[in-house]
Parts: structure tokens; C-alpha cells; sequence
């Protein structure tokens, strides 16, 4: 979490409150962040009251809403986003811009703020939004006499929002009760409705099923109308034969189950004709997927961004050395306590003085050599969320086929 010292009003922000004590009314227009770095000495309070922009602006915002602390206390409110970042960097000042209220343009430099520890702000990859909610207390003479500049782009807050949220449902309650009695009447009636039709379509179903004509009691009102018309074909001359393996027809009011005979004979002869047809006449052109696009730059078919993974080029290799035993050191029955030294190559870790431990029987009595070890010290890389490739992303094979063009001679 960023931890920022007190903001500091600049001499024009200074300037620009004392007008209010004669009348004017003055308006907050943006906040800005950025990256700038400042020495110790460019954080003393009067050297940032001399400043009139920030160091290393990178984005801005509009405030979301302005509310009156005390009489002279306002709560400015914003939504900082990374939804339109395209380029990561460390929060280290935020700026805070005002104007006399009528003013063109957006006014000068109010108020800034500088980080004693500066949060890593990303860039938006496509999927995930950060979103912080900036709140600061500004002091004037007259609160009465601020107002904030107000964008059709401005962000709202999710407090004023469920607010307003609380006010539409109940005034929506209201009316929901009214409509609910009346609704009551009318589902009723409609329900009777529907059930004197599903009664009029089961006696028409029984009806038709007694005279031949089989018929379910759920059936639509168009499957009704064609079973009626049935009726009138008294005389029927088709087979068991002539109707398809286990569908069912009535012929002559009489229930029959057809065995296929006809259909299968049908469909083998066909078969046969159509497969030698393809044989000699026809000719099969395949259309195979081929990968678009570049894994390095995208596009095509790679669609799914690789993101960078830090390994240990990425980082400074500290190059630990313990060196060889000095001589010395205390001993016992099974071996010599003997002192060495300690450096290390990268990592800023001062050289230490400690001890190696090793039986008298190790090396055949005599003291040890330098030994080395390694470990990753400080990162160097710079490509913290950058993409560094792409990946398929169309779900095809290379080589598929993806159609096939049929020609007869």
C-alpha cells in the first residue's frame, strides 16, 4: 500500500483560496498522477509549494463528487482507474487542479502529494481493472464556495450509486403492489382460460383415437386439424411393407406396424448407385487450415497473449565466497572449528566474518578451499507484464481440413 506525506497547497493554490474571501467561487477540475522522483531537499514544504505541474504526469481524472465535510472542510472523491493504461509505472505524486469558477481551461496546480513509498500501478492486459478510490480532504475558508467541474465521463462511486439504487426500489415498491392486486384477477382468469382448452383438446383427441385415428391429448391444435382430415380416408391399400421399421399408420381404421421392407430396399439401392457414381465421376478437392498470424506479433490465429516470466536472466546473479579456512580456530576430538570470510559479489551484502566446521579425518586432516554458491540478487528486468508472444487461439490443428469441394465429370 502507497503511503504519501501530507499534500501541500501551492503558492498559486494559495493565491487562488484567498479569492473566495472576496467573493469568488472556486471550482476543483481534475486530479493527475505520475512517476516523478524528488531528493530529500525537493520535499521540503516551500520548495513543493513553488511547483505548478507535476513531474511525470501519466494520467488524469475527473472527480466523482464533491461533499461538505465542516465549513471549512470539502471531500473531493475520484475513481483512479487503469482501465485506459497502456504502459505500467510506480504512483509517486498525485496533483490536485482548481480554478475560479467560470475560468477557460483547467485552472493551475493546487495541491500535491508525494510518496514516501510508491504502489506499482499496471497497465490494463484486457481482463482485469484496478481501481482505487482516491478521497481528499481540502481545507478552505468557505466551503459554501467550492464546487467540483463535472464530465459525462465521470465515474460514480458505488456508495452514491446504491443510494440511488435504495430510492428507485422503494418508489418501485410502491407501484409493485399496486400492479400485484391486479395481476392477481387477471392470472386467475387466464389460468381458467387454459384449462377449458386443455379440456376441449382432450375430448377432440378421445374422439378421433375411437374412431381409428390415434391421437395424443396433449397434441397442438394443428396435429388436431390433420387427424381430422384423416377421417375421410376411409380406403387405404399401404402394407407393413410400404411404412418405415416401427412407425405406426392406420389404414382403413385398422392399426398398423410397418417392418421397413420397402425403405431398406429403397435406400440399398441408392446407396449403391450413389457410391458408384462418386467412384468414377467424381472428383474431391479439400480445403486444409493453414495457422495465420505470428506468434511473436500476433494476429490470425494467435489470439492469446504470452506474458513474461521473470527467470534468472532476469536478475543480477549474486556470487556467494567462502573462503578457504584462515588456519587457527579451536578444535576437538573430532574435528576444527576454523574461521573464514564471507563476500558477496551483487547483492550490496557486506563481507562477514564466520566459521567452517570439518572432522579431522575430511581431506585427509588438512584445511579446506574456497567454495562458491549463487543466488539471485537484485532485478534488472524491465518487462514486468509485458506480452512477449501470442498463442493459438483458433482450436484447429495445422493441417485440418476445414472443407471439401465435390465436382462430377
Amino acid at each position: 500500500m502507497a503511503e504519501f506525506l501530507s499534500a501541500v497547497i501551492t503558492e498559486a493554490g494559495i493565491a487562488l483560496s484567498t479569492d473566495i474571501l472576496t467573493g469568488d467561487r472556486l471550482e476543483f477540475t481534475k486530479l493527475v498522477t505520475g512517476a516523478g522522483t524528488y531528493t530529500e531537499k525537493e520535499l521540503i514544504r516551500t520548495n513543493l509549494q513553488k511547483a505548478t505541474s507535476l513531474r511525470d504526469k501519466r494520467q488524469e481524472f475527473n472527480f466523482g463528487i464533491i461533499k461538505k465535510a465542516t465549513d471549512n472542510c470539502v471531500l473531493l472523491k475520484t475513481v483512479i482507474t487503469n482501465r485506459d493504461l497502456t504502459e505500467s509505472y510506480r504512483m509517486s505524486e498525485i496533483g490536485i487542479y482548481a480554478k475560479k469558477k467560470g475560468e477557460e481551461g483547467d485552472g493551475i496546480l493546487y495541491s500535491i502529494s508525494i510518496a514516501t513509498e510508491a504502489d506499482y500501478f499496471p497497465l490494463y492486459n484486457g481482463m482485469f481493472t484496478v481501481d482505487i478510490i482516491d478521497e481528499h480532504y481540502v481545507t478552505v475558508s468557505d466551503a459554501t464556495s467550492v464546487t467540483i467541474q463535472i464530465d459525462s465521463n465521470s465515474t460514480v462511486m458505488l456508495e452514491d450509486f446504491l443510494k440511488f439504487q435504495d430510492e428507485v426500489y422503494q418508489e418501485f415498491n410502491k407501484i409493485r403492489i399496486v400492479v400485484e392486486v391486479d395481476l392477481s384477477a387477471l392470472e386467475r382468469r387466464v389460468e381458467e382460460c387454459f384449462q377449458s382448452v386443455s379440456n376441449g383438446k382432450m375430448l377432440i383427441a378421445s374422439t378421433l383415437t375411437g374412431k381409428g385415428v390415434e391421437t395424443e391429448a396433449t397434441a397442438t391444435f394443428e396435429t388436431l386439424n390433420n387427424n381430422i382430415e384423416l377421417l375421410d380416408n376411409t380406403v387405404g391399400t399401404a402394407t407393413a411393407d410400404n411404412i418405415s421399421l416401427n412407425k405406426v399408420a392406420w389404414v382403413n381404421h385398422e392399426k398398423i406396424t410397418g417392418n421397413g421392407a420397402d425403405v431398406n430396399e429403397a435406400y440399398r439401392q441408392g446407396y449403391l448407385e450413389g457410391y458408384e457414381a462418386v467412384q468414377t465421376n467424381a472428383k474431391i478437392v479439400y480445403k486444409y487450415h493453414s495457422h495465420s498470424g505470428n506468434p511473436v506479433t500476433g494476429g490470425g490465429c494467435y489470439t492469446i497473449p504470452v506474458y513474461h516470466e521473470h527467470d534468472d536472466s532476469c536478475y543480477n546473479i549474486c556470487t556467494i565466497t567462502t573462503s578457504a579456512c584462515h588456519g587457527g580456530g579451536s578444535s576437538d576430538s573430532w574435528g576444527v572449528r576454523c574461521p573464514v570470510t564471507v563476500t558477496h559479489s551483487q547483492c550490496g551484502a557486506p563481507e562477514t566474518q564466520s566459521t567452517r566446521y570439518h572432522r579431522n579425518s575430511d581431506n585427509g586432516g588438512s584445511h579446506e578451499g574456497p567454495s562458491t554458491t549463487t543466488h539471485r540478487g537484485t532485478l534488472k528486468c524491465t518487462k514486468e507484464g509485458a506480452i512477449v508472444g501470442y498463442k493459438l487461439g483458433c482450436g484447429k490443428a495445422e493441417g485440418a481440413i476445414e472443407s471439401a469441394v465435390i465436382t462430377f465429370d
